[in-house]
């Protein structure tokens, strides 16, 4: 179950989107589109840990964790105070959820990251890679519902939001 958010955190959010510009239809576009990029990476990583090619199955790792956190920054720094600005947001869309779960991303991923660096070919370098896998299987869980989430309501309100020809975007005056 969600944590109400930090009543700072939800005023904060409102007030960067009072300042910041909808951002346009071709940036919620392309953060939308890097889903399948950051999979693609993910599953790339999963691929050459399975075959125990440790050396690129961390550089894969540690490129997704690069591409994520990137991916995160600006949802929230230009999506997300977007987002928080229109009118109607479903309850389950709350901005401060999408929030909260980047932070438990965030924490997934430097288990999966501190993991993945503490494997080494050698004597029970299986037994690693199977615990470690579990921990992946949680992670890409996590991963697949908060991106659910975003398709199913940050993505769509935000691009209808910005479309040409979209009539006045909806925007919250208090």
């Amino acid at each position: 179950m969600q944590r109400a958010c930090h009543p700072a955190l939800a005023h904060l959010l409102h007030i960067r989107a009072k300042m910041e510009p909808l951002p346009s239809l071709s940036e919620v576009q392309s953060v939308a589109a890097e889903h399948a990029v950051l999979r693609a990476i993910f599953q790339q990583h999963q691929e050459a840990l399975v075959g125990l090619l440790f050396v690129h199955a961390l550089a894969d790792l540690e490129e997704f964790a690069r591409r994520l956190h990137r991916h995160i920054r600006i949802e929230e720094l230009t999506l997300l105070p977007a987002y928080a600005a229109l009118a109607d947001l479903p309850r389950t869309g709350a901005p401060e959820f999408f929030i909260q779960e980047h932070r438990k991303i965030e924490e997934g991923l430097d288990d999966i990251l501190n993991g993945m660096r503490s494997i080494s070919p050698g004597p029970g370098s299986s037994r690693a890679v199977v615990a470690l896998m579990d921990k992946e299987t949680r992670f890409k869980s996590l991963l697949e519902h908060h991106e659910v989430r975003e398709e199913q309501d940050l993505f769509p309100r935000l691009t209808a939001a910005v479309s040409p020809g979209a009539s006045n975007p909806s925007r919250r005056t208090a």
